[in-house]
């Protein structure tokens, strides 16, 4: 009993090393939300603003390849002294579509280090696009004081796991022009018949990831092929072996001095049988649509929507219409895009079981939803709690990003789209010239 409370005695007077122990588990995450937050505070960013020539004849497939681009700027994986000591995390864009009483703006808010991949992204795509840098636009709603207005929006994620695609604009195109179908041409539209007080905003913020997200969209499909998940099939365990052992033992000991004893083989180990059967048609377009997002440039995105009016004039008949265009591009065989709850601001979304101060704590998520758009906030690398917790991303490819986020094609007549009235061209190459002396 002594040996025992001496051994207590010794691990008591290294309490220190315990408390040491304790303190870098748990500080550790707040040290690295310290530190990222410290290197974003200090990111400079620039915004940009596209504008295409009036008639634009490119798909959205052109779009497609501009996304594809950015991809460009992923690091291929942090080094420990980047992510532990620097803050550093991978760089992310916002493209944001842009609605005022002037007329509809696209933007693409990136990194400084990152605008001249940007410019030759878009610019090798629109030829005759002009792509300039312009003063952030929120400054806009500070002409009233924010008591007389009234904000509506929310974060948008994925229903289904994210190698789930949602419609995109391949599912819209036709061969014949007059079939053509533009899946932005409500949203826009929308924002081109906004009111002087009016603002509606639609962003997309997007970063780029690895093949890691891969895995689970590769499982399904072989789970729908009729393949088996998780590898091939596994042989007997080694508890099974010995237990075999053990009882092959006690069986030859009585009769171990008379005969040799006689233990049993394992048995032969089956080939792993093929499984056929038959899939239906929604099964196989589904197996054909994850496989195509798997083949594509993926990142890590939040879809943000906001919608802000002043608060005797608010109306939801233009936030209804944008609702109905974005909810369809949903698919009920494949994704579709579904609100983040914790982040839509309506009193029943924040009242749902809890009644106490439930104006105040609307309006304290319509300010955190601002506040986020304003900041083009992505979530952190480590999650802190009550910080970020209504942040969450989802995985998209380059196609489903171009869907959501292009320029107006053709098919579009919307007359108040910001656009080029002339194209870009160079100078003739007969052009004479005056030598210096």
């Amino acid at each position: 009993m002594s040996e025992l409370f001496d051994s207590f005695w010794v691990a008591i007077s290294y309490w220190w090393l315990m408390a040491i122990f304790f303190t870098i588990a748990l500080g550790r995450g707040w040290w690295r939300y310290h530190i990222v937050d410290r290197y974003i505070d200090h990111i400079p960013w620039v915004l940009l603003e596209l504008q295409i020539p009036k008639e634009n004849l490119k798909s959205v497939k052109a779009m497609e390849q501009v996304i594809g681009a950015l991809h460009g700027a992923y690091s291929f994986g942090l080094r420990f002294k980047q992510r532990w000591w620097e803050g550093v995390v991978e760089d992310w864009f916002s493209l944001e579509i842009v609605g005022f009483a002037d007329g509809v703006h696209f933007y693409i808010r990136t990194p400084k280090k990152h605008r001249k991949l940007v410019e030759s992204a878009v610019l090798s795509q629109y030829p005759g696009a002009e792509v300039f840098e312009v003063e952030d636009y929120v400054g806009r709603i500070k002409d009233k004081p924010f008591h007389q207005k009234d904000v509506w929006g929310m974060d948008f994620k994925l229903n289904k796991p994210d190698y789930y695609p949602i419609r995109t604009y391949q599912y819209f195109e036709d061969n014949q022009e007059e079939k053509r179908v533009d899946p932005l041409a409500t949203v826009v539209e929308v924002m081109s018949s906004l009111n002087k007080n009016e603002a509606l905003w639609l962003q997309l913020l997007i970063r780029p990831v690895g093949d890691e997200w891969r895995k689970g969209g590769e499982e399904k499909i072989k789970e729908i092929s009729g393949g088996r998940v998780g590898g091939p099939a596994k042989g007997p365990s080694a508890i099974s072996i010995i237990a075999r052992d053990v009882g092959d033992v006690a069986k030859n000991l009585p009769t171990a001095i008379f005969e040799p004893p006689v233990f049993d083989s394992a048995p032969p180990s089956e080939p792993e049988k093929p499984m056929f059967r038959f899939r239906s048609p929604q099964e196989e377009d589904a197996m054909k649509a994850i496989s195509n997002k798997l083949s594509k440039r993926a990142f890590e995105a939040i879809l943000r929507f906001v919608y802000i009016d002043d608060r005797e004039d608010f109306t939801e008949s233009n936030i209804n219409a944008s609702m109905g265009a974005l909810r369809y591009l949903g698919d009920q065989n494949l994704n579709s895009l579904v609100p983040n709850k914790r982040t839509l601001t309506t009193k029943y979304a924040v009242a749902k079981y809890i009644l106490l101060f439930r104006k105040r704590r609307l309006a304290k998520r319509k300010r955190r939803l601002l506040v986020n758009y304003i900041n083009r906030e992505m979530p952190r690398p480590v999650r802190i709690p009550l910080l970020e917790e209504n942040l969450k991303a989802t995985v998209v490819c380059a196609e489903e990003i171009a869907t959501l986020f292009h320029m107006p094609t053709d098919f579009v007549k919307s007359v108040k789209t910001q656009v080029t009235l002339s194209r870009k061209g160079q100078a003739p190459i007969d052009l004479p010239t005056k030598e210096r002396t």
